[in-house]
C-alpha cells in the first residue's frame, strides 16, 4: 500500500505536482531536494566526523531557502506542511 493509504504512489506524485506547477519552483526543487538529501548523509558521517556538522547545516539552510524561493514563486506552502508524507513523495517525485 503506497505511504500507508489508499492512494497510490502516483496519485500521491499527482498531488504533489498540483502543488508545484511554476516552472521557477519546479527548478527549485529539482536543485534543493538533492541538496536536503545530501545534508542527510553527510550527517550520518558526521556522526563519525564531527568536523562535517558545518557542512551539514550549510547544505540543508541552502536546500530549505532555495525551496522557500520556489514557493514564494508558485504562492503555495509547502506539500508537507499538510500532511508530512509529502517529504517522501518529493523524493519520488524528483527522482
Amino acid at each position: 500500500m503506497a505511504l500507508l493509504s489508499v492512494r497510490t504512489l502516483q496519485e500521491w506524485v499527482t498531488q504533489f505536482e498540483q502543488d508545484h506547477l511554476h516552472p521557477v519552483n519546479r527548478r527549485c526543487h529539482f536543485f534543493s531536494i538533492p541538496l536536503i538529501i545530501a545534508s542527510i548523509l553527510i550527517g550520518i558521517a558526521a556522526l563519525a566526523v564531527p568536523l562535517l556538522w558545518w557542512a551539514v547545516g550549510a547544505l540543508f539552510a541552502l536546500g530549505s531557502a532555495i525551496q522557500l524561493l520556489g514557493h514564494w514563486y508558485e504562492g503555495r506552502r509547502r506539500s508537507f506542511t499538510h500532511d508530512p508524507r509529502f517529504l517522501i513523495v518529493g523524493l519520488r517525485w524528483c527522482f
